[in-house]
């Protein structure tokens, strides 16, 4: 495998990584006690290998994406 198949499976490594946070991210089952701590766990894993303020950046990015959305919905944007 040469350099640039190598950089290649990084890339499709990470963004698989990131959207397997955002996915955690964004989970329904946050209210259940039980999933609850499965998550954060699964967020702890990633959270060592990428950094926290990495996972911070990526939830704040995407509340910020839904915030947007919301205000384009309420001033009628429909396209």
């Amino acid at each position: 495998m040469d350099n640039f198949e190598k950089q290649i499976l990084k890339e499709q490594q990470l963004s698989t990584d990131m959207w397997d946070i955002a996915r955690l991210l964004t989970s329904p089952d946050w209210g259940n006690k039980d999933n609850h701590e499965e998550l954060k766990k699964a967020l702890d894993i990633y959270g060592e290998k990428y950094g926290r303020v990495v996972l911070r950046d990526l939830e704040d990015s995407i509340n910020h994406a839904v915030y947007e959305v919301c205000e384009r919905i309420q001033e009628g944007w429909e396209e």
